[in-house]
C-alpha cells in the first residue's frame, strides 16, 4: 500500500432530447502517501453521449481535466457502449493525452452490470 486517496465529487447530468445526454463530474482530490506529504488537486470531467435510437448502445466523448501543482493534465476519452443483455453492457474506451508529451495513449474495457428495474 502506497497511501490513501480521497476524492469527493459532485455530479450534474442533463438529457437533451431523446438521444443526447451530458454529464459533469467535479471535485477536489487529496492523496496522502505513506511518506506523509499531502498532494492536492482538482478534477473536472465533462462528457456528452449519443444514445443510438431503439437500443441501449451509445457513442460518446469524455474530457478529463486534472489540476495538480499549477499544471493542467487533460485526457480525451472517446467511447462506445454495447448492450450484451438486459443487465450486462460492455464499454470500450480509448485514452488520448492532450497536454502531456510524455504520456502514452491507452485503451480499457468496462464491464457494466445494471440490475433489472421493477416498474
Amino acid at each position: 500500500m502506497e497511501g490513501n486517496a480521497f476524492h469527493p465529487f459532485a455530479v450534474a447530468a442533463k438529457r437533451w432530447g431523446r438521444s443526447f445526454h451530458s454529464m459533469l463530474i467535479a471535485g477536489p482530490e487529496w492523496e496522502l502517501p505513506v511518506t506523509g506529504q499531502l498532494h492536492k488537486g482538482f478534477n473536472i470531467d465533462a462528457s456528452i453521449h449519443y444514445m443510438i435510437p431503439g437500443s441501449r448502445n451509445l457513442l460518446g466523448i469524455e474530457v478529463n481535466n486534472e489540476w495538480q501543482n499549477g499544471t493542467v493534465l487533460s485526457t480525451l476519452r472517446p467511447q462506445i457502449r454495447l448492450t450484451l443483455s438486459q443487465t450486462v453492457k460492455v464499454g470500450f474506451v480509448a485514452s488520448i493525452p492532450l497536454t502531456r508529451a510524455t504520456a502514452s495513449s491507452g485503451f480499457f474495457i468496462r464491464l457494466i452490470y445494471e440490475p433489472k428495474r421493477n416498474r
